[in-house]
């Protein structure tokens, strides 16, 4: 799922009362600094991961050198 205004929007409706009133997961954050986070640069790592499991999924070998390098070193004497 990709995050942006919207989907936050939705999500924190889902949780609003657990996010509003936590206390006891540190790393939960409030609704607020929820909607305030900018999350191009998380889509885009999100993307590349993607791409990356869909060249696995696929076998395309030249796409899997590009995005592993160990895969590369593995695949060299085959």
């Amino acid at each position: 799922m990709e995050f942006n205004l919207a989907t936050t929007k939705l999500l924190i409706a889902e949780q609003l009362d657990f996010l509003s009133h936590n206390t006891e997961h540190r790393f939960v954050k409030k609704p607020d600094v929820i909607r305030a986070y900018n999350y191009c640069e998380m889509n885009e790592k999100l993307f590349g991961f993607l791409d990356k499991l869909v060249a696995l999924q696929s076998g395309n070998r030249e796409t899997m050198k590009k995005y592993l390098p160990a895969f590369a070193l593995f695949t060299a004497t085959a």
